[in-house]
């Protein structure tokens, strides 16, 4: 009997005032359907909070769109939070020295 394979899940959720919360899975399938997805949501915040306590697993692919964003939020001169890295996310951030791209809010 073969293994069914089952697509990764992950959702961009707008609960309000500029606050988005991600949940499920950070990888390659994903990623690129995020990041358009935050193209219209994200427009026309000055800040904006991204809570990943919802993310089930990430790998490196959900490190470039983080970093993606946060160089996005940069040029657009927004104020990007992010709040409950993933562990695994915070690791690979220390072993990329970009962690300090990470915490804080810098735009």
């Amino acid at each position: 009997m073969r293994d069914k394979q089952v697509s990764a899940v992950a959702q961009l959720v707008d609960c309000g005032d500029g606050c988005f919360s991600l949940r499920g899975e950070l990888n390659f399938e994903t990623v690129a359907g995020l990041l358009a997805d935050s193209k219209t949501r994200f427009a026309g915040h000055g800040e904006i909070t991204l809570d990943l306590a919802a993310v089930d697993k990430a790998n490196s692919a959900g490190m470039a769109l983080l970093l993606e964003w946060r160089a996005r939020a940069h040029a657009d001169n927004t104020l990007l939070r992010i709040l409950h890295l993933p562990e695994n996310l915070r690791q690979i951030s220390r072993v990329c020295d970009v962690e300090a791209l990470l915490d804080g809010e810098p735009g």
